[in-house]
């Protein structure tokens, strides 16, 4: 649960593009703490969250977002599972895929 939580703030500080950074910050605290009342927990979300947010301090320099088109598929993927390739061949075109 802590570093879990803890994961999941460093995980939007490294990665989310600037104009969603401060939504998803917001969005993944508030959820991580309504899961943690849910399973009935809330204590070890909230103490994941605080070690998250205290290390956000000490990461200067670290953030290397993504860029829009990569976190919209990233998105679609976490939700979906997997799509077909065409629902996501527009971002792939003229780029390099590793094999």
């Amino acid at each position: 649960d802590i570093c879990g939580r803890q994961n999941d703030i460093l995980f939007v500080h490294c990665n989310v593009p600037a104009h969603l950074y401060g939504l998803y910050l917001l969005g993944t605290t508030l959820k991580g703490i309504l899961f943690g009342l849910q399973v009935k927990r809330p204590h070890f979300m909230v103490k994941g969250f605080w070690q998250g947010y205290r290390k956000l301090f000490q990461l200067t320099g670290v953030r290397s977002p993504v860029d829009s088109d990569c976190f919209r598929v990233f998105r679609t993927l976490k939700q979906n599972g997997t799509v077909k390739m065409s629902q996501i061949k527009s971002y792939l075109n003229g780029r390099k895929i590793a094999t």
